[in-house]
């Protein structure tokens, strides 16, 4: 069985101490109090047990605060002991060690960094190149109110044949497209090409960004296939189509064929959000809903409002990421459980077996 997901939070002391003092503010005005609710979720988000939080502070610092009385410890000092005890008092994970935030961050390509979520004093224009090569979120105070949206679910009810919501676009419309990867469970997703092009690629024409530095953007999607189905050639025609789509993004595509029991729910996460759709991705025929269903839009962790959802998000990944690994390359088109394309995915590759 499958270790449970944690998400790697990065944090500079000095984004967590502008963090506690904005979310400790009293009397907020009406005009503050979106702001004020990011601030404390992100404070909520650096407190949950279910995540694991690096802070840019040395284990010599920690000690030489935890042995200084309460009355020498400035602000900072006394946020950062109350978060380390809190932590290690209740066996969550706390890494302590030198990092800043900037160009060089994500130089090795470690995959617990690009999953991760930064929390940084750079500057608004370092975060947004960070985001923009890298496809993590990087928050900072000059860019706090850009991220309004994980305040909410961000889906939509629809009703089948409404005319009003035409496709993916309409429905995902503030679903983020900094990312660079993508884990797709939908057990029909793949089984009618014709609706492939309105759904599963106008999907990825709404998340996929326009590039990357020089990282890959990984993309995995678990579905059965129709009976008879030349697997080479439908992967063949989607890696075309994403092609066609983002010229200039760098991508490695992997497709899963899997049993009709394996899976049961149909969700889409990225690195940074959460999608569930009911009805399935499979949503759209001639241009209108084909079914009435629910959509889901979450950025889990950093949404405290529907708590839920960083449950769902480490489930999913603690399931999915068991029938990742044991997939085998293709053999025979009759079999399931085996894969055709690059196998690679750093969404899938964090669990220990």
């Amino acid at each position: 069985m499958a270790e449970k997901f944690r998400k790697n939070i990065y944090c500079e002391k000095e984004f967590l101490e502008l963090c506690f003092l904005k979310s400790e503010v009293e009397n907020i005005s009406a005009s503050d109090f979106d702001e004020y609710n990011i601030w404390r979720n992100l404070k909520k988000m650096i407190l949950r047990s279910n995540i694991k939080l690096h802070l840019n502070v040395s284990k010599e610092y920690l000690s030489e605060i935890k042995n200084k009385k309460p009355s020498e410890l400035v602000y900072i000092d006394k946020k950062i002991f109350e978060v380390s005890t809190k932590r290690l008092a209740n066996g969550n994970y706390l890494d302590l060690s030198n990092f800043v935030i900037n160009d060089t961050f994500f130089e090795h390509n470690e995959d617990e960094k690009l999953t991760s979520i930064c929390l940084s004093c750079q500057s608004y224009e370092t975060c947004k190149e960070l985001m923009d090569s890298y496809g993590v979120l990087t928050i900072c105070p000059e860019n706090i109110m850009d991220f309004k949206q994980i305040l909410s679910d961000n889906g939509m009810a629809i009703r089948k044949n409404d005319e009003n919501v035409k496709n993916w676009k309409n429905v995902l419309k503030y679903a983020s497209s900094t990312c660079n990867s993508i884990a797709l469970v939908d057990n029909y997703i793949l089984v009618d090409k014709s609706l492939m092009e309105e759904n599963l690629i106008k999907i990825f024409d709404t998340l996929l960004p326009q590039s990357l530095a020089d990282i890959p953007f990984q993309i995995s999607i678990f579905s059965t296939f129709k009976d008879g189905c030349d697997s080479k050639k439908l992967f063949e025609t989607i890696a075309s189509k994403i092609e066609q789509l983002r010229p200039n993004l760098y991508f490695k595509l992997s497709i899963f064929k899997v049993s009709k029991d394996k899976f049961h729910d149909r969700t889409l996460i990225t690195n940074n959000f959460y999608i569930s759709c009911g009805g399935g991705f499979d949503l759209f025929k001639q241009n209108k809903p084909s079914k009435t269903t629910t959509v889901n839009v979450v950025y889990p962790y950093l949404n405290n409002f529907v708590h839920w959802t960083s449950t769902a998000y480490s489930n999913f990944i603690s399931e999915v990421s068991e029938e990742f690994n044991k997939s085998t390359e293709y053999k025979n088109e009759y079999l399931t459980g085996f894969f055709r394309g690059d196998k690679t995915n750093r969404l899938l590759n964090q669990i220990a077996h």
